[in-house]
């Protein structure tokens, strides 16, 4: 940790020639942040009809989801935004998905379902724009992935559920980590206190030599987990198996 630069800065390729795909609630494009871009963002909507969603220039003005508070739009605004996006160069995807409708216990197999359908798409698109290439193929695609917000597995699963999730997503990464794609995902900020070797939330749970995510978390100069001057609980990193800390 004494090594690193105490001062923080920005690439100058400024992720050029790299597209990033914001697989979250959406975003919000109403705000000057999002309209002054200099570039327009794609949108893949995951389980969608998407022509009644793109009702405006710029696609749709939402950005929903349980409790997301806007999240996509800030997850883009950081990747690209103009104020302080770290690749204002770069191009992006808003990869959208759908509301959930289900209840009780299906609402797990519902977000699960979704996830592994958008990493299909994403697939699907990074495979168009680079060649035509067949997903499965090994490609040199220059693409990032954020996925920010961690799903629960519901302790009504069943071993089997969780099993074939699992395999699920391992094989859907593998197809977008072959075509080139580079797959970052939150540790999660539950903030728990005790035995936080591993995070309760997927695919940040299952990342592994298996399924080798880059796991983002952050920590203090004393290696220990941040936590912000108020103290707040939700505000602080939760560990995962990858993320060591």
């Amino acid at each position: 940790m004494e090594n690193l630069p105490m001062e923080y800065y920005y690439h100058k390729s400024a992720g050029e020639r790299f597209t990033i795909y914001i697989f979250d609630s959406g975003l919000r494009t109403d705000i000057p942040e999002i309209q002054s871009l200099e570039h327009k963002p794609e949108w893949l909507f995951i389980g969608m009809d998407a022509p009644k969603l793109l009702h405006s220039q710029w696609g749709t003005q939402t950005d929903e989801g349980p409790s997301s508070r806007g999240h996509g739009t800030c997850m883009l605004s950081l990747a690209v935004g103009k104020t302080y996006g770290v690749a204002k160069k770069a191009s992006s995807v808003v990869v959208k998905y759908p509301p959930v409708t289900k209840e009780n216990s299906e609402k797990d197999f519902q977000r699960l379902s979704n996830y592994v359908m958008g990493m299909a798409s994403m697939a699907e698109h990074i495979a168009s724009k680079n060649g035509n290439v067949k997903p499965g193929v090994k490609a040199s695609a220059k693409a990032v992935i954020n996925q920010s917000n961690g799903l629960k597995i519901n302790r009504a699963l069943s071993e089997s559920d969780r099993n074939n999730y699992k395999r699920w997503f391992i094989e859907r990464s593998n197809i977008l980590m072959d075509l080139g794609a580079i797959i970052t995902t939150s540790a999660g900020n539950e903030g728990v206190t005790q035995g936080i070797s591993k995070t309760i939330n997927v695919p940040q749970y299952w990342a592994g030599p298996e399924l080798p995510l880059i796991v983002v978390g952050n920590i203090d100069w004393d290696i220990r987990r941040y936590m912000t001057i108020y103290h707040q609980r939700e505000e602080r990193t939760t560990a995962s198996q990858c993320l060591r800390i």
